[in-house]
């Protein structure tokens, strides 16, 4: 029962930790493939180049987190099969806050003009 336990909590922040680090330090050039994807970061070019690190660097966090969490529970409850669930709600449930703190960024980083257009030039607000 351990060894599933470990199997199934680590695997997911393993996953999550490579793929935010891929975005933060490597981030991809605009695609419809790969990267963080959502309507506001597909919105320009400058947009997904704040949106690709920001949501990279959360991943990261994420997945240290969960993984800390899920050492917590295996404390607390041991290997059983609740423990894993829970384990694995609380990541899911990490990795899933990474949308809404991306989304937050990214509207927060428009309203302010601090985005530029990859050119040195300031892009302005889309509210006039």
């Amino acid at each position: 029962m351990i060894a599933l336990y470990l199997l199934s909590v680590l695997t997911i922040p393993a996953v999550v930790a490579l793929l935010g680090y891929v975005l933060w330090r490597h981030p991809p050039r605009f695609s419809h493939l790969f990267g963080y994807r959502t309507r506001m970061s597909m919105s320009s070019a400058a947009m997904w180049r704040e949106a690709q690190p920001f949501a990279g660097r959360s991943l990261v966090i994420a997945a240290g987190s969960g993984l800390a969490i899920s050492a917590l529970i295996y404390g607390l409850m041991g290997s059983g099969s609740g423990s894993i669930l829970t384990s694995v709600s609380i990541q899911t449930l990490l990795v899933l806050s990474v949308i809404p703190l991306t989304e937050r960024h990214l509207h927060r980083v428009r309203e302010t003009d601090h985005l530029d257009d990859g050119e040195g030039e300031r892009l302005k607000s889309r509210r006039g």
